[in-house]
């Protein structure tokens, strides 16, 4: 069946795009992808967006208000999240900051300590560690900052106590994670700590991570075998660099203690929960600060079976069969 698709002229198309943007705030991205529907010359969609701009139809200040607005009061959106979006449609940096000034501080805190209640309240997860892991997620998910506030207030109470006004911190890694490292120099100077990159060709990164003499450095873990201990193994003192994988030179009592208990415990949900109170001390203590997960993607044609998946991403062929 053959349809005949509609012909509009250049004014009914800036009429229908002006009642467009009048139905609800638009920005450039979306008028411009509206348009292609109609499959117009380049003169004519230039012509067009230049009418909606002249007459206030098309307007990405205002666009950027309302969205800000919108998102946080009804959504409950948090700023990161606001940002993203209006990154992915392309608005500039000065409407984005100018969006953000519509959301009232005082809102923004009550509207954080509502969700975060409710949520907290809906959570049904015992084990607080958990729990607390799950909550966090949610509210990255939604957009919401740390709490910067209190992260400034501990640092002026370092200085304080320490009479340390400038604190700076060498970070240490190798070129290819550089987009990494200036991203963390970024974000902490926001609260006052000075962090000095260090680039170091791989060979002499190792061997420093070995040494035990870097302040801070950046570095990743996989695991080898699918069992915890692959991580938390990390952390044990006997296992100091270079002698074994604890490169921070973490050490504690109770946590040793733990680690050896867990090598005898055979029985995995016994095992499981002395492996959650060695990651509660982890998380405590702080001697990483963990910043993603890598996820693995892939793409299996419809001829392939036995293609499985686990959680090292091992690619396992002993069962895999291509249908010819």
């Amino acid at each position: 069946m053959i349809q005949n698709k509609k012909s509009f002229t250049v004014d009914e198309l800036q009429k229908k795009m002006e009642y467009y943007c009048v139905y609800q705030d638009r920005c450039h991205q979306e008028v411009e992808r509206k348009m292609t529907e109609y499959e117009l010359i380049p003169e004519a969609k230039e012509k067009i967006l230049l009418h909606l701009m002249q007459h206030n139809f098309l307007n990405e200040e205002r666009f950027s208000k309302s969205f800000a607005r919108g998102k946080f009061r009804i959504k409950n959106w948090g700023k990161q999240r606001i940002v993203r979006e209006l990154k992915f449609k392309n608005i500039s940096t000065y409407n984005i900051k100018t969006a953000l000034k519509e959301i009232d501080e005082q809102d923004y805190l009550q509207t954080i300590f509502k969700i975060t209640e409710n949520r907290n309240n809906s959570i049904i997860e015992k084990n607080s560690h958990k729990r607390k892991k799950k909550l966090i997620d949610f509210l990255l998910r939604k957009g919401f900052e740390y709490d910067l506030k209190k992260a400034l207030q501990l640092i002026k109470e370092y200085k304080d106590e320490n009479g340390n006004q400038s604190i700076e911190i060498v970070l240490s890694s190798d070129a290819n994670y550089l987009d990494i490292v200036e991203y963390i120099q970024r974000e902490l100077l926001k609260i006052g700590i000075n962090i000095k990159i260090n680039i170091l060709p791989p060979s002499s990164l190792r061997q420093a991570k070995s040494n035990g003499k870097l302040e801070m450095f950046r570095a990743s873990w996989i695991a080898d075998y699918p069992d915890a201990e692959n991580y938390l193994s990390l952390f044990y003192s006997e296992n100091f660099t270079p002698n074994g994988p604890n490169y921070t030179h973490f050490k504690n009592s109770t946590y040793d203690s733990l680690y050896i208990s867990s090598l005898s415990v055979s029985n995995i949900d016994d095992r499981k929960l002395l492996y959650e109170k060695m990651d509660s001390i982890i998380i405590e203590e702080a001697p990483v600060v963990p910043l993603y997960y890598d996820m693995a993607v892939r793409f299996v044609s419809k001829k392939v079976s036995g293609l499985g998946i686990n959680p090292q991403n091992f690619l396992v062929l002993k069962k895999v069969k291509k249908e010819k």
